[in-house]
């Protein structure tokens, strides 16, 4: 009995892999109205992230991004976007995802921002896992209300953020 158990685990642990996000190769962008028809676009380019799979199959995902990292473009937006009224990365440097469920579609997880935890549900885009690594794109709208991101001029910014992601891991 013994042995069948110790086969049956290290059966299951051939067809398990982690995979590690390469931050050089990945995305992590996203893109608010302000003025009802100006897009800001902008992206984090500090983050670390894993991606669980068993028999090609995805199924977990797990992240933190340096908010600080954040990079709009312009100096005095992310300044403003880094204060207190925004995402306050003094007290707040890290934003944090957890997947809880994952389909072939969606992924939905726990976001966690400002020390707020909401659950999201990400939409796959593309799904590519081979000899050379895994490729995952993803999707979703965000409410910016839920976490309190609401700093100068938030009354001129939609409360809808897209947010585009794009992961390449090893």
């Amino acid at each position: 009995m013994k042995h069948l158990i110790a086969i049956i685990l290290f059966s299951v642990m051939i067809f398990a892999e982690t995979y590690t996000v390469d931050q050089q190769k990945s995305y992590l962008g996203f893109e608010a109205t302000k003025f009802v028809f100006v897009d800001v676009e902008g992206k984090f380019s500090s983050f670390k992230g894993q991606i669980e799979t068993d028999d090609d199959n995805i199924v977990k995902i797990m992240g933190s991004i340096d908010v600080a990292s954040l990079d709009t473009g312009n100096t005095d937006r992310d300044e403003d976007l880094r204060s207190e009224g925004y995402f306050h990365t003094d007290a707040y440097p890290k934003m944090i995802f957890v997947s809880n469920t994952v389909t072939d579609t969606h992924i939905t997880g726990t976001l966690i921002i400002k020390a707020i935890a909401h659950d999201i549900n990400l939409t796959i885009d593309e799904k590519s896992i081979t000899d050379q690594g895994l490729i995952l794109k993803m999707h979703t709208e965000v409410d910016r209300q839920v976490f309190n991101l609401n700093g100068f001029l938030s009354a001129v910014i939609n409360d809808i953020v897209n947010l585009k992601i794009e992961l390449a891991a090893k």
